[in-house]
């Protein structure tokens, strides 16, 4: 079995679910808010994976009610849903009828970006927000809120899965359509994805082979991967064949994918009746109804009455038939299934696509039953009714056998006009050019077809060219690359031995990890998402990151030492409490109305002085000056009912020894202050510890 790819999943957006934009409220120091509105303008490319955005559509709104928390009263700012507008530009397209290579959903996916405007009369606020993508695709509503920020990077990126909720392990029958389809949000995008088929036959031996293959894998894109029976061509095999799986692999031989299990089921059914439908997550899963199945042809007929002529005879009708529409209905019963596969009937009552399987197509069908039984106290083996029309009317009755093939002058497609550089899942050019429009030419003597033959360069259409190799779209030509980011992440390594103190991790992104076609701001978003990913407990657990185990943790040192005239502050809270996060100092003391320029925390994140030096809420490794200017370090730490001791060091050598009793703590509303003895030596480490 291969190893799995190191790769890192990217997050998305679900189209069916809400897409919201928040802008923030306009100069919240504003005495009146009347008058305040607010706009947002949705970009989206000009084609399929074009570089061009254009304006889609621009949304109004007004200022969200403002709310207090204690004593400060807080602006929202405004809302905006844009998952409709989105939804409605995406469509995942059904599989071919005996499709057997991976096809491509070009309008599954799809980035968009968007900019914004706050505005009070003559004064206006703008801004734009990074590049985000979405998927036609939604979960169910009450498990959103849980997994709106996650579920393409701990759903679909850990578990490896398909676009799918069907159990991975599954009975289909010999002639039973099966199509997985998977979702290229991966980082490094693979250059070319295989699938990997092993088979399990009757006699206990087993056979790997590989099957379909595609070159030229986009970020962000959907493939439909052929994986039934009669498609991977198992029928042909010499032996029986019992079950078998299927997976991905790059061009590595790494997987890429969970492992898929189907299991043959040869049992005799009287009915068979397959349905293809399009599920929850985009792709397209099959049912198979074995139980007894009506059709009706339902017609509607439009009379008109004329007047009798003079002398008519008997054969002259006063009233004829002008228009018959005749729509077929088919009722099928789905057979024996088990309890905990009726969510799929559930997910088929709110599905748009669906197809029938015949022996020459699949034809669409439209579910007309209003109401279907999703649970029943006491069900164990049950069954279900289903209505469905045929999507198209008729007219006319024709039992003609399949039409021969015609003779026609051999031609082919080639590239016409050159688009956009591709991108891989980092938003980086991935050394590709798309070729946007075909034309197409006769084989024999390379003239174009007359008259002119063009059209867009679909994947999974006739004719397809996929994007080209050129030094043009290398990585070099990408217009923003992300800075690098080596910064201390939150999370202190927890697995040390008994009696060993963890330190933090420093999580890296690399320079030009990211990339971005809009702005250098956008390229950074995406590193800092990145970052955000990486700042795990498994991150700093993981000694290769650089987390250490001390025994004496008060003895760190710092590569290449701390600069003259400054200390390094690092902290440690075995109690869980945030001692790390209220350190400040500075000419003045806070509350004074004078500067607190030096610090970590959120007290003193507002401050706007050029000299001031600060950090966020829990940084650890700061770089602050030793001469505070006249305020001395203070430290606020917040504790609970629990006594604490904490410890101060200066280059190892303790300083501050305290203890601190709930009682004291509940007597100043839950926060202490710890002063920090001067002077403070030049280039020292300062080490805070609190048990």
């Amino acid at each position: 079995m291969e190893i799995l790819s190191d790769s890192t999943f990217e997050p998305m957006c679900l189209s069916r679910n809400p897409i919201e934009i928040n802008v923030e409220a306009f100069d919240p120091d504003a005495e009146t808010r009347a008058g305040i509105r607010y706009y947002l303008d949705l970009y989206m490319p000009s084609y399929y994976q074009s570089n061009e955005y254009e304006k889609k559509s621009t949304l109004e709104a007004s200022e969200q009610p403002p709310y207090m928390v204690s004593s400060s009263r807080i602006f929202p700012g405004a809302n905006f849903s844009i998952e409709e507008l989105i939804d409605s530009y995406l469509l995942v397209k059904p599989p071919s009828f005996g499709q057997t290579k991976i096809s491509v959903c070009p309008e599954a996916t799809v980035s968009f970006y968007t900019k914004w405007k706050a505005k009070q009369g003559a004064q206006e606020e703008t801004g734009t927000n990074p590049m985000l993508w979405a998927l036609k695709a939604g979960i169910q509503e009450e498990y959103f809120a849980d997994w709106k920020d996650s579920f393409f990077t701990e759903y679909i990126g850990k578990n490896r899965s398909f676009l799918t909720f069907e159990p991975k392990t599954k009975r289909v029958r010999t002639d039973q359509p099966t199509y997985l389809y998977w979702l290229s949000n991966m980082s490094p995008t693979p250059q070319k994805i295989t699938l990997r088929v092993l088979v399990a036959y009757s006699d206990g031996t087993k056979e790997y082979f590989n099957k379909a293959n595609l070159s030229g894998i986009m970020a962000y894109t959907v493939y439909c991967i052929p994986v039934g029976a009669t498609e991977l061509g198992l029928g042909e095999l010499e032996k029986e064949v019992e079950s078998y799986q299927v997976w991905l692999i790059n061009e590595n031989n790494e997987r890429l994918t969970e492992i898929r299990e189907y299991i043959i089921d040869y049992c005799y059914a009287r009915n068979v009746r397959y349905v293809l439908y399009q599920n929850s997550l985009g792709g397209f899963d099959t049912l198979c109804m074995t139980g007894q199945t009506t059709e009706n042809v339902k017609v509607e007929r439009q009379l008109f009455e004329r007047e009798q002529p003079f002398g008519y005879s008997a054969t002259f009708s006063e009233r004829i038939i002008n228009t018959i529409v005749g729509r077929r209905e088919l009722i099928v019963n789905s057979g024996w299934i088990e309890k905990d596969k009726l969510w799929q009937y559930h997910d088929l009552m709110y599905t748009k696509y669906i197809m029938l399987v015949t022996d020459r197509e699949y034809i669409p069908l439209v579910i007309t039953n209003d109401v279907i039984i999703k649970n029943l106290d006491d069900d164990n083996l049950t069954s279900r009714e289903i209505s469905f029309e045929y999507s198209n009317r008729e007219e006319s009755v024709t039992p003609l056998p399949p039409a021969p093939a015609k003779v026609e002058r051999p031609t082919s497609w080639r590239p016409y006009i050159f688009g956009n550089c591709v991108l891989d899942a980092s938003g980086r050019r991935a050394g590709l050019q798309i070729v946007n429009v075909i034309v197409k030419y006769y084989i024999d003597d390379g003239t174009n077809v007359k008259p002119l033959e063009i059209k867009p360069n679909t994947p999974d259409t006739d004719g397809y060219i996929p994007p080209v190799p050129t030094s043009a779209c290398s990585l070099g030509t990408t217009p923003y690359l992300s800075s690098a980011i080596n910064r201390v992440g939150s999370f202190t390594r927890n697995n040390c031995p008994n009696g060993q103190t963890g330190s933090k991790a420093i999580v890296k992104v690399a320079a030009q990890a990211y990339g971005s076609e809009l702005s250098q701001a956008d390229a950074d978003a995406k590193a800092e998402a990145a970052w955000r990913r990486l700042n795990t407990q498994d991150y700093a657990n993981n000694p290769i990151n650089g987390a250490t185990c001390s025994i004496a943790p008060e003895l760190y040192a710092i590569a290449g030492g701390v600069p003259a005239g400054s200390f390094n502050y690092r902290w440690f809270d075995k109690s869980g409490g945030d001692s790390g996060g209220q350190l400040y100092g500075g000419p003045g003391a806070y509350g004074t109305g004078a500067d607190v320029v030096y610090g970590v925390g959120w007290a003193i994140q507002s401050n706007t002085n050029p000299a001031s030096v600060k950090y966020p809420q829990g940084s650890n490794d700061c770089i602050l000056p030793c001469d505070s200017g006249g305020f001395d370090y203070r430290m606020t730490m917040g504790g609970n009912l629990l006594q604490k001791t904490i410890k101060l060091y200066y280059n190892g050598e303790l300083k501050v020894t305290r203890v601190v009793t709930p009682a004291e703590f509940q007597a100043n509303n839950y926060y202490v202050t710890v002063t920090f003895p001067t002077p403070i030596p030049s280039g020292a480490t300062v080490y805070l510890s609190v048990e």
